[in-house]
C-alpha cells in the first residue's frame, strides 16, 4: 500500500508525515532533537485543565511552541497553537476543536457510539504511555510543510528531556478547518502509527502505512 495518498479535495497530493519525519531522521539522526526550551522548564504537570498551557517539541523548529490546552476529553486532551486561536488572532474556533474532539474520543462516522480511539484500541491494541498521562495529547498547529496533514513524531515520545516525553498526534490547523473529512482521516492514520510504535518501534514501512489506511476505513 503507497503512503501517497489523494485528498477529497482537488486531489492534491498527501504524504504521511510520520514516515517522512522517519527518513528525515536516517538521514540527520540529531536533527530530530534541535529544539531547545524558550524558557526554565516547569516540573511535570500532574493535572492538565482547559487552559493548561505547555511548550511542545516540533520537528524542524529550533524552539518550543507554546500552546494551550483547549478541550479535556476522555481520551484526548486538545491543545492548540497559541497564535493559531481565534481570540490571539488565529483561525481555530472552538467549534474546530469541539469536532476534533467528538470524533476521537466518543462518535465516528462508522459507530456513533464510538470514536477513534476506541475503535483503533480495539484494532490495534492500547496507546503507549511515555508521560503519566491516561489521554493522548492532540496539538493543532501551523504545519509549515503543505503536503503534511499531521504526524505522530517518535522523537517526541523519546525526547532526552523527560518533561517533553508526550503522547502527541500534531493535526494542521489549515486542514482542520477548511479539509475536515481529509483532517479526521488523517487522525486515525496517524493514531495507529503511536500505537504501532508502542508495540513494534521498528515495523517495515509498508506494513505500518497500510494499518493507517485500514485505521482511516474503520
Amino acid at each position: 500500500l503507497p503512503a501517497l495518498a489523494h485528498s477529497q479535495s482537488g486531489g492534491e497530493g498527501r504524504v504521511c508525515g510520520t514516515r517522512m519525519l522517519a527518513m528525515k531522521a536516517v538521514a540527520a539522526p540529531s536533527s530530530a532533537m534541535a529544539t531547545k526550551p524558550t524558557s526554565f522548564l516547569p516540573a511535570q504537570i500532574d493535572e492538565i485543565t482547559v487552559g493548561t498551557q505547555l511548550e511542545f517539541p516540533v520537528s524542524g523548529l529550533p524552539v518550543l511552541l507554546p500552546a494551550t490546552c483547549q478541550h479535556v476529553g476522555e481520551h484526548a486532551f486538545v491543545f492548540v497553537e497559541d497564535t493559531q486561536w481565534d481570540t490571539n488572532g488565529g483561525s481555530v474556533l472552538q467549534s474546530h476543536v469541539d469536532g476534533i474532539a467528538e470524533l476521537f474520543n466518543r462518535s465516528s462516522p462508522a459507530d456513533p457510539d464510538r470514536g477513534v480511539y476506541e475503535l483503533a484500541s480495539q484494532a490495534f491494541g492500547e496507546p503507549p504511555d511515555v508521560d503519566g498521562h491516561d489521554r493522548i495529547f492532540i496539538l493543532i498547529l501551523d504545519i509549515s510543510d503543505p503536503v503534511f496533514i499531521g504526524f505522530f513524531d517518535p522523537a517526541v515520545a523519546t525526547h532526552p528531556v523527560p518533561e517533553l516525553r508526550r503522547d502527541v498526534l500534531y493535526l494542521d490547523e489549515r486542514a482542520v478547518r477548511r479539509s475536515g473529512y481529509l483532517a479526521r482521516g488523517t487522525l486515525a492514520h496517524e493514531f495507529q502509527h503511536l500505537i504501532h510504535w508502542g508495540h513494534d518501534a521498528d515495523e517495515e514501512d509498508w506494513i505500518n502505512e497500510g494499518l493507517s489506511g485500514y485505521a482511516e476505513e474503520l
